[in-house]
């Protein structure tokens, strides 16, 4: 039977887009752990697969290359550098699985940092800025996602932020648009010199999930949900 194609989702994606109906009929919502856990056998109670659905949930290697994935190491990342393409690291493995298809159309390497930039990280960056490629960075509006990007230097940063908020007349306290949930105070504390202090209070207390245009080609256009 054929399967009408839909737009891929992460499962964390499943879960902040469910928090609003929670909130709707004043429900208690589930922890994250345990929502994600029942996707898989819900689906197949269903008799369909996860992706079926549009949700990527299987892990991928460490960087993705025209249509390949592979294990990175030093001799990998000269190479890609030499090679001249663009290189976009990515806080969440899920968003590199929902822009495989798009990175091929373009050519451009996509790398799971996995939340984290390690020292191979660096050295990627450092190459690839030798090489003359282009590098950037996609994290979370939040505030390990902007630490991450602070971390990785003087990349752009690709993502949601107050001036992408104000170019859309978007209020980033709006329910539609970010849920709560308090960030601790160990992450707060290593973004106080990095934001304004309304940004600061703001990621104190939500973490955004917007849903806004990421690119597009011709009559496609991919909406993206960067989620956490």
């Amino acid at each position: 039977m054929a399967v009408t194609k839909v737009e891929p989702r992460t499962n964390s994606t499943v879960w902040y887009l469910c928090l609003p109906l929670y909130a709707k009929y004043n429900m208690d919502p589930p922890q994250r752990e345990s929502f994600v856990a029942r996707i898989k056998p819900v689906c197949e109670s269903r008799g369909k697969t996860r992706e079926e659905y549009g949700i990527i949930a299987k892990p991928r290697a460490t960087m993705y290359f025209n249509g390949e994935w592979s294990s990175v190491s030093y001799d990998a990342v000269e190479d890609l550098a030499e090679n001249g393409t663009d290189i976009i690291l990515i806080e969440k493995r899920g968003i590199v699985d929902v822009l495989c298809e798009y990175a091929d159309d373009y050519g451009i390497a996509l790398v799971d940092t996995q939340g984290f930039l390690t020292d191979y990280g660096r050295d990627l960056i450092e190459a690839a800025g030798v090489s003359g490629a282009n590098v950037a960075i996609v994290s979370d509006y939040d505030a390990r996602g902007i630490k991450l990007a602070h971390d990785a230097g003087d990349i752009p940063r690709l993502g949601v932020d107050q001036e992408m908020l104000d170019a859309f007349g978007l209020n980033k306290y709006d329910s539609t648009l970010s849920v709560p949930m308090k960030a601790k105070t160990d992450v707060i504390t290593r973004i106080e010199d990095l934001v304004s202090a309304d940004e600061l209070e703001f990621l104190k207390y939500k973490k955004n999930r917007n849903r806004f245009r990421f690119g597009s080609r011709g009559q496609r256009t991919f909406l993206g949900v960067f989620d956490t």
